[in-house]
């Protein structure tokens, strides 16, 4: 399985129970994507706790099951993810139609008085298609939204200005959950992997689904700038993108310190993979909420990672790592250079990484998260 945002698989839990929550609450939550994300497998488990049942379209049953359990006022509160899904098509026409069913749908919750929340992880998708219209019809579901979740303080102001939201409108922030304790640890000498030489390489792991936006190739090309084999890349995680992956596979070709193997990872080896990482490399941009600097976080390890405003907000003063403005090459490869020189902090780093990162727990985040449900502040 493993941690999808970074990309892997999961087996998504089927949550029983009574039709309403000990509360009196009932949510849907849509898109399901706990196929490739643990964050909504551990959000609904913290909500659950919380007394709030949670439903995913799978448990509603039938076909269109949201637009139906809406009709049938079979939940309270309509919990809106990722709305990319609902929004991109092969084509701007069909992308256009696709836009339009949606919100006419979100119109009808709203006349049939069920509360919208979204949580707002991206301006637009990544990848996006066709940036203009997610733009557009994103504005329109945060006017449709009653109130709108952000996983960091500084996000509100940017979901404000880019979005227009109106001052009257709730902007809830409840941090992301961490992942400490999530994946099995394993023996530090079992797998191919942890095999290390007696005086090894800075070794850099970067670790996810393997796309554009993750902006790998930024991270190869600075390493053919350093000379000497004091820094290694290993890059794992799946690949979605056959021409991007390409690409990676071409840039690393000729250079035996980058280490490309692109495939499925097992829960059960993930742990074992940071084991194995000296240094995380976080080089995507076009995102709030960056999972895999979370992940990279509670797994301990030191970080070098793009200038954004939640690794900024994460990050803080730089014990844990160091920031690099992103398309900056040359940067990026003295980062990667003065790091080498500090192996004897790494560890001392990575520690105050997961320090930081073990105070937002999921229990915390779906506090803020009901707060959002329930429109309270």
């Amino acid at each position: 399985m493993g941690y999808s945002a970074p990309g892997q698989s999961v087996e998504p839990s089927r949550i029983a129970g009574p039709r309403q929550g000990p509360n009196g609450l009932t949510v849907a939550v849509t898109p399901d994507m706990r196929s490739t994300n643990r964050y909504q497998e551990l959000l609904a488990s913290a909500l659950e706790q919380r007394g709030i049942r949670v439903r995913f379209p799978e448990q509603l049953g039938g076909r269109r099951p949201v637009l139906r359990a809406l009709l049938s006022r079979q939940f309270d509160v309509l919990h809106l993810d990722w709305i990319h899904p609902y929004v991109t098509a092969e084509t701007l026409p069909k992308s256009l139609l696709k836009s339009t069913i949606f919100v006419l749908k979100l119109l009808l919750a709203r006349l049939l008085g069920c509360r919208i929340v979204w949580t707002v992880h991206n301006v637009t998708g990544h990848d996006a298609r066709f940036g203009s219209l997610e733009r557009t019809v994103s504005g329109l579901v945060a006017a449709l939204a009653h109130g709108l979740v952000v996983h960091f303080p500084a996000a509100e102001q940017i979901v404000r200005s880019s979005f227009r939201v109106s001052p009257a409108k709730e902007v809830y922030v409840a941090h992301h959950g961490h992942y400490i304790d999530v994946y099995p640890r394993g023996s530090a000498n079992q797998g191919e992997e942890t095999q290390r030489a007696p005086s090894p390489p800075l070794m850099v792991l970067t670790f996810g689904l393997v796309r554009p936006y993750k902006r790998i190739e930024e991270l190869m090309m600075a390493l053919r700038m350093l000379k000497g084999n004091d820094v290694h890349i290993r890059v794992r995680g799946m690949a979605s993108d056959e021409e991007y992956a390409a690409e990676l596979a071409c840039l690393g070709r000729d250079d035996n310190r980058i280490d490309l193997d692109l495939g499925f990872i097992e829960d059960e080896s993930v742990a074992r993979l940071y084991d194995t990482a000296d240094l995380v490399a976080i080089t995507q941009t076009d995102t709030l909420t960056s999972g895999s600097l979370i992940l990279a976080m509670s797994m301990g390890k030191p970080v070098v990672a793009a200038r954004t405003a939640h690794a900024e907000y994460l990050l803080g003063d730089g014990e844990g790592g160091v920031l690099y403005t992103s398309g900056d090459l040359e940067e990026l490869a003295s980062a990667l250079e003065s790091l080498t020189d500090r192996r004897d902090e790494l560890s001392g780093m990575g520690s105050a990484n997961q320090r930081a990162i073990a105070y937002h727990t999921w229990s915390r985040m779906a506090e803020g998260v009901e707060r959002a449900y329930r429109g309270t502040k």
